[in-house]
């Protein structure tokens, strides 16, 4: 599995923060569930590897945010692209707070 983190703040309390940019040509209200598992498990497998490395916090919060890229209709430009607010996931009740 190859992946990184786009994102990653410690805060004063020594809790992280984590953020990761999921750019897709579907808006985010428009993501099926299927989609949302596989980022589920990516950032958990992404706080899994934290800890197993000595990166110990009382909380590691993970966030996701999406981001929507519009082309023409030729696919060859960009038309718009937008970043939405993030998504936190829910690691003690597994699932993503939408």
């Amino acid at each position: 599995m190859v992946g990184h983190i786009d994102y990653l703040a410690i805060t004063p309390d020594g809790e992280i923060e984590i953020f990761n940019l999921k750019v897709s040509t579907d808006a985010e209200p428009q993501w099926d569930e299927v989609k949302k598992e596989k980022f589920r498990y990516q950032l958990a497998f992404i706080k899994k590897i934290l800890e197993h490395n000595g990166i110990h916090a009382r909380n590691i919060r993970m966030n996701l945010v999406p981001v929507h890229i519009e082309y023409d209709e030729n696919f060859e430009n960009v038309v718009n692209v937008t970043a939405n607010d993030y998504v936190s996931y829910d690691m003690k009740n597994g699932k993503y707070i939408f």
